[in-house]
């Protein structure tokens, strides 16, 4: 059996529209892949505060973003100064938390959540979600309107665009679309 699964970002929303939004599918468990779990701007966002408001509803916080997270703290993983997923898709640690993940929304029904409102803007689209299309999970993403994306739809959207808006042997879905500045990274 297919099991199915959810992102959202959470962007600007007030907390009661990002329960409703995600109470609207039934989520039982929000699986933070921030690698930063705060908000300077929307503080009900930041980690305690947000598992605290999420226990009140009976939904579970798990918090992933050391491994799942968009942001890693290892210059490896950075081309100019972009985030290369394939590097970290490629680690141990990212597949066992991957498979940590799986196992998680085969017993339960869960939502990925980061901060970026639109998918493409996030790494949860082409890093976690392609790793769950890979293992059999389909996962759509939530928008603020309260409609639905597939991923499996956006991955085709993605694969048919490509050649239109990167040049020949650059790949958009394998690399963060904004730049990290690493000087403020990686700052000793």
């Amino acid at each position: 059996m297919t099991k199915r699964a959810f992102s959202i970002g959470h962007s600007n929303l007030e907390l009661s529209d990002f329960l409703r939004l995600i109470k609207a599918f039934d989520v039982t468990h929000v699986v933070d892949v921030r690698t930063n779990p705060q908000s300077r701007w929307f503080p009900h966002f930041n980690r305690k505060r947000l598992a605290s408001s999420l226990a009140t509803e009976s939904i579970t916080y798990v918090h992933m973003g050391e491994v799942l997270g968009g942001h890693p703290k290892d210059p490896e993983f950075y081309e100019d100064e972009r985030v290369i997923y394939e590097r970290i898709t490629q680690r141990r640690d990212y597949r066992d938390a991957i498979g940590k993940l799986v196992k998680l929304i085969q017993a339960n029904t869960v939502v990925v959540m980061c901060k970026e409102k639109s998918p493409e803007d996030c790494h949860r689209h082409p890093m976690i979600a392609v790793s769950l299309l890979e293992r059999g999970v389909e996962i759509d993403h939530i928008l603020s309107s309260g409609g639905l994306t597939s991923a499996r739809s956006l991955e085709r959207s993605f694969s048919s665009q490509l050649p239109l808006i990167e040049p020949v042997g650059e790949d958009r879905a394998n690399r963060s679309p904004a730049r990290i500045p690493l000087a403020k990274r990686f700052k000793k």
